[in-house]
């Protein structure tokens, strides 16, 4: 249930069908919190692992994402290279976050990312993702008939 609620996503009423319609077994909201609150806990060896291997790698990628959770709009915050990848959620989309993440504001190598201006402050080396800058380009040559950008794209 927590591989379907945390992985795959899937809201607690849908587990809860499954639950039913599956093993015969009625599980609650509190159930569900407790399992994933529980399988926190136990995966705070791996979070500091990954962390620190993300510390230790010669270039990150750092990206953010807006969501809807609990009716407000949220962020979640990535950190990746091709083996490791820490998500995080956090109420605000910048410094303040990223901070609190605790992983950019001690990092050393090269930040790969999308131009948003909170990466700025960070004392590493930055370099802008390649899909954020075509997706910049097509905007331009399409919606603002820039002709050059998408010249540029090829």
């Amino acid at each position: 249930m927590v591989y379907l609620n945390q992985y795959q996503f899937l809201p607690f009423e849908p587990l809860q069908e499954l639950s039913k319609d599956c093993f015969g077994i009625s599980v609650s909201d509190g159930f569900l919190e407790l399992n994933n609150r529980v399988c926190y806990e136990q995966l705070k060896g791996t979070e500091l692992a990954i962390k620190e291997a993300l510390l230790n790698s010669g270039v990150i990628h750092n990206d953010e994402t807006g969501i809807r959770c609990e009716s407000k709009t949220q962020w979640i915050h990535s950190a990746s290279t091709t083996q490791y990848t820490h998500y995080n959620i956090h109420r605000k989309r910048g410094v303040e976050a990223i901070d609190e993440i605790g992983i950019l504001n001690h990092y050393t190598g090269i930040s790969v990312h999308d131009r948003w201006s909170s990466y700025d402050r960070y004392d590493c080396t930055h370099s802008f993702c390649n899909a954020h800058l075509l997706r910049d380009l097509k905007f331009l040559n399409e919606e603002m008939e820039s002709h050059w950008a998408g010249q540029m794209k090829c």
